[in-house]
């Protein structure tokens, strides 16, 4: 499969793109659907970052034991991804809370929609040629010392990976 020819075609056929909500920093849902090659549909909320729902380590800046992305010391994120879920055919795949848990500060505007901020992050979704994996590339603001940039790839069987660049650092 040529990752690059694949997501060309399906940035150009994917079709039922939507932000929905607001806030202090743009929308606090993402949901993206894809028809074509297979009934896709891919979700990501945010909910505010609440510190007592969390162990928090001030001196090594930790929480809950990993360093936070998306988090600029001594302040601690805005807020947190809330649900992280991709469907297939109408199936959910399980995707751990691990996978995305350290990322804070997300940013769910979706890539390329007019009147968007690049500076402000976005988050952009490809399917492969056969409709079995998704990839999901999500730019926290890109204007703090705290940004970042993460892509996860989630297949249909439930494997999953994760690339992460601390742009911030």
């Amino acid at each position: 499969m040529n990752l690059l020819k694949a997501s060309i075609f399906f940035l150009c056929l994917a079709y039922g793109s939507s932000a929905i909500g607001g806030g202090l920093f743009g929308p606090t849902v993402f949901q993206k659907r894809f028809q074509f090659p297979a009934n896709i549909t891919v979700l990501i909320t945010r909910k505010k970052f609440n510190p007592s729902k969390h162990k928090l380590d001030a001196k090594q800046y930790l929480i809950d034991g990993k360093h936070p992305f998306g988090a600029d010391s001594p302040d601690w994120p805005d807020d947190e991804i809330d649900r992280f879920e991709v469907v297939f055919d109408g199936t959910s795949v399980n995707i751990p809370r691990a996978v995305y848990s350290d990322c804070y500060s997300v940013m769910l505007a979706p890539h390329g929609v007019k009147g968007a901020k690049a500076s402000y992050g976005d988050i952009e979704v490809v399917a492969d040629e056969s409709g079995k994996s998704v990839m999901i590339i999500m730019s926290s603001c890109q204007c703090a010392a705290d940004a970042y940039t993460v892509c996860w790839l989630i297949s249909k069987n439930g494997d999953h990976r994760r690339v992460l660049e601390d742009d911030g650092s």
